[in-house]
């Protein structure tokens, strides 16, 4: 007796699974039933005593003898080393959860929910059944984590949240249950972790997020040093991380997620299948950096990570991990061609959305936002370089991933306002109004299903505006201009403080009401435009792309506020404020052109005005500069100049220039009056991603 108890000292002393193998091979007497006596024993001394830990290491050590003499050992022992919560099903609950387990095997391997549903009614029963056999604890808390992972399931399935909530309460249970004893309580907690995550995720609620972090951090603090499931407990604290940051701008929450998916790829051995997911959520959190610091090295951390999550990626990898590494890649590749210029990054990153379509299993989630994200990459092409192909393409791809969402998709509303984008630009191509009327009905259906608290709602709201406006310089109808201010107004009352994207907004608002001023000449509306055009001018940053332009547009509203006042100085600070235009206007810029005809008809002006010789020499030299300019880079404006620069010579009997306006551009003058400033303004809509 006593040299058995000293062996169960040592069975029950041993800290892993090779040596209690080892211990039981050279021990069969272990395997008598007098073994099973003495380790009861123990248990219900230490019941007594209020000692769960040693309680639980005793019962699971019991379990084991008895999957020995069943299994024999080295199955037994091998069921723990691949399963560290394997717990022995006790022999009179063995038929029933075979009945658990051959439905949900089906399920894993059709995603019936058929089969689901069968093996959570099941296991319900068993549950019931178990509640009044109490020495079955250890068995009937691993069915309890079983199956609120099946509810977790069936949740992801079927977005019923009574299932998720269901899934919560059985976790909560278990931890109840085990608090005191700590076996495998990192696992436990980790699926907590996960339950809360995943209700913040429907709810928004921001305490189920932290109550998610809290229970993360646990479960990896307390985890033992060698767990082979460290790696995945910090991989989700970095997830986690990465959402409180997206609530609350938290820059430490964000370096933390970048910390978390670091010490997440330390701890995954080398040959580890969850390396390439470690890396592609590293290289998420870098791309999250990059858009807040705007430093394009962050952003070629993130595809530098990326590159190595597909390379890692192999024939056994699962065809959805790779077709989403390669579609994140192609987003930060598209990222960095906004930053950088380089029209390579673009080509690759369409080329990224290609081959992740070609290899997304049908039926898969993802693929209508890979469709989309393809469609906006072409679209972004066609923009660049006009191929038509690219805009037909754009339109197909977009127009399958439309097909493929689900009414109440949250990607939905974005992939409405590319449509509306590419139907509009076809608009323009051919000039049928009918395209312009299904470019606005997509940006009309964008803003019903976007939430009024959403941050882009403003930018849709621009869109849909700016369809509204061209309809209105198409047809000419009020209602459709009024629709156009309403609907820019409400963008600006919602924006962010955001100052680039309020200076788009302030800066259209005030070439819809110039415009309507142009309708019915009304002085407030004129002044109105003027105000918003200098609010769009004072948020921007001098001297940039976007400063240049809304100073232009300012400065041809406030030549409409001098047709009316005729002030001489008005229009001397017209003509001083466009020599600014001209000066940020690169001398090889295919808009040099313009800008010298406008220059040159303000100085016209000036001359009919005062007679003055220098504004005669000045307006010359322009136009000369706008048809040469033009000649080289925009032929149109080479004509528009001349045809300016002819009428004028005739005017003033100057037959000389006459001649030569004609021999810049043949065939230039014409009988039409000119308008002194011609200047296309910025009414463009704002494109999502």
């Amino acid at each position: 007796m006593n040299d058995l108890i000293i062996k169960i000292a040592e069975y029950t002393a041993a800290e892993n699974w090779e040596d209690v193998r080892q211990i039981l091979t050279d021990s069969p007497e272990l395997l008598d039933k007098e073994a099973d006596h003495l380790l009861s024993r123990l248990i219900e001394l230490n019941q007594k005593r209020l000692d769960f830990a040693k309680t639980e290491v005793y019962t699971d050590r019991l379990d084991l003898l008895r999957e020995c003499r069943r299994l024999g050992i080295d199955r037994a022992v091998d069921n723990l080393v691949n399963n560290p919560d394997y717990v022995a099903i006790p022999d009179l609950v063995k038929s029933e959860v075979d009945r658990i387990r051959i439905p949900y095997e089906q399920f894993q391997r059709t995603r019936s929910i058929s089969d689901l549903d069968l093996s959570i009614e099941l296991s319900k029963e068993l549950l019931a059944k178990l509640v009044q056999n109490p020495e079955f604890v250890n068995f009937k808390i691993n069915l309890q984590n079983d199956t609120a992972g099946m509810f977790l399931n069936r949740y992801w399935l079927t977005s019923n949240l009574h299932d998720l909530d269901e899934s919560i309460k059985l976790w909560q249970e278990v931890k109840e249950q085990t608090k005191f004893g700590i076996s495998r309580q990192d696992h436990l907690l980790n699926n907590l972790g996960t339950g809360f995550s995943t209700r913040y995720e429907r709810s928004g609620d921001l305490n189920d997020l932290q109550t998610a972090l809290e229970y993360y951090r646990k479960a990896l603090e307390i985890s033992p040093y060698r767990s082979r499931n460290r790696d995945a407990y910090a991989g989700n604290l970095g997830n986690a991380l990465r959402d409180h940051y997206a609530i609350t701008g938290n820059e430490h929450d964000l370096e933390d997620a970048i910390h978390a998916y670091e010490l997440a790829l330390k701890l995954a051995p080398g040959n580890s299948s969850k390396r390439p997911m470690h890396y592609n959520n590293l290289a998420t959190a870098w791309q999250d950096r990059y858009d807040l610091t705007g430093s394009t090295e962050d952003l070629d951390q993130a595809i530098k990570h990326w590159q190595t999550a597909i390379e890692l990626t192999d024939s056994q990898s699962p065809a959805s991990d790779r077709a989403m590494y390669l579609s994140n890649l192609a987003t930060g590749l598209s990222d960095r061609f906004e930053s950088r210029g380089d029209l390579d990054d673009l080509q690759a990153s369409i080329q990224n959305h290609q081959k992740a379509i070609g290899i997304a299993p049908q039926g898969t989630i993802q693929l209508p936002g890979y469709l989309a994200n393809l469609g906006s990459g072409l679209w972004r092409r066609y923009e660049i370089s006009g191929n038509l192909a690219d805009l037909d393409n754009a339109f197909d791809a977009t127009q399958k991933a439309l097909d493929l969402l689900p009414p109440t998709a949250t990607e939905l509303p974005g992939q409405l306002i590319t449509l509306g984008n590419i139907y509009s630009a076809k608009h323009e191509l051919y000039g049928d109004i009918r395209l312009l009327d299904f470019a606005i009905n997509c940006w009309q259906r964008a803003v019903n299903v976007t939430s009024a608290k959403s941050k882009v709602l403003p930018g849709y709201l621009g869109n849909l505006a700016s369809g509204f406006y061209d309809r209105y310089k198409r047809l000419g109808d009020m209602d459709d201009m009024n629709k156009a201010i309403k609907h820019v107004r409400k963008a600006i009352r919602l924006s962010s403080p955001n100052p680039i994207q309020r200076a788009k907004l302030h800066n259209n608002l005030g070439n819809y009401l110039h415009a309507s001023y142009k309708g019915n000449h009304n002085g407030k509306i004129l002044n109105d435009a003027i105000r918003q055009q200098k609010r769009a001018l004072h948020l921007s940053t001098s001297g940039t792309a976007d400063w240049l332009l809304y100073l232009s547009n300012l400065l041809v509203t406030l030549y409409s506020r001098y047709e009316i006042t005729q002030d001489l100085h008005e229009l001397d600070f017209l003509i001083n404020s466009w020599k600014t235009v001209i000066l940020f206007t690169h001398v090889d810029s295919p808009n040099r052109a313009a800008k010298m005809n406008t220059m040159g008809s303000l100085w016209w002006e000036k001359y009919k005005r005062t007679k003055d010789a220098n504004a005669l020499n000045e307006g010359v030299s322009a136009l000369a500069e706008a048809c040469q300019k033009g000649l080289e880079k925009a032929p149109e404006e080479a004509l528009k100049s001349a045809k300016n620069w002819g009428n004028w010579a005739m005017e003033r009997q100057a037959w000389n220039e006459g001649v030569l306006s004609q021999r810049i551009c043949p065939f230039s003058c014409g009988r039409a009056s000119i308008s002194p400033i011609r200047f296309k303004s910025n009414d463009l809509p704002f494109y999502g991603r």
